[in-house]
Parts: C-alpha cells; structure tokens; sequence
C-alpha cells in the first residue's frame, strides 16, 4: 500500500510544482497532507495541512486542511 502512497504524493508534488496548474494547487496541498497521514507520517501531514489553511483560506481545500488539522490536534490530545 506504501508504493501506492509515494506514488500519489509523487502527482500531487509534481501538480504543486507546476504554475500552469494553479487552479488545482488547493486540492493537491490538501491532499498530499492526506497522504502522508495515510502514510503515518504525522509531522508532514500536519505541516501540508497547515501550508494548504495558510495559502488557501478562502478556498474549499484550505478550509478543510483546517478541519483536519484539529481532528488531528484532537486525536493527539487524547493520545
């Protein structure tokens, strides 16, 4: 299941990197945070999602980054 998790974070990246595809930046931050968590690493996920609030407030993406930052505080926090 890891190879399938690097593979995505791979795209998402590689969509993050590109300035012609701008419009999809939002969804891609948010889900590279996604993928990182799937893939157990915490400290990134949280970092993706804070990056995807941060540069993206207004949008869907960013708002949701958001939520799921404080479920993860909340799940760490009962720990």
């Amino acid at each position: 299941a890891n190879a399938k998790y690097d593979e995505a974070q791979k795209e998402y990246e590689s969509i993050l990197n590109a300035k012609g595809l701008k419009y999809f930046h939002p969804e891609a931050s948010l889900k590279l945070g996604v993928t990182f968590e799937a893939k157990g690493d915490a400290a990134k996920a949280r970092e993706a999602y804070e990056k995807t609030g941060r540069e993206f407030p207004q949008s869907e993406a960013g708002k949701t980054a958001q939520q799921f930052m404080r479920l993860m505080e909340m799940k760490t926090s009962k720990g």
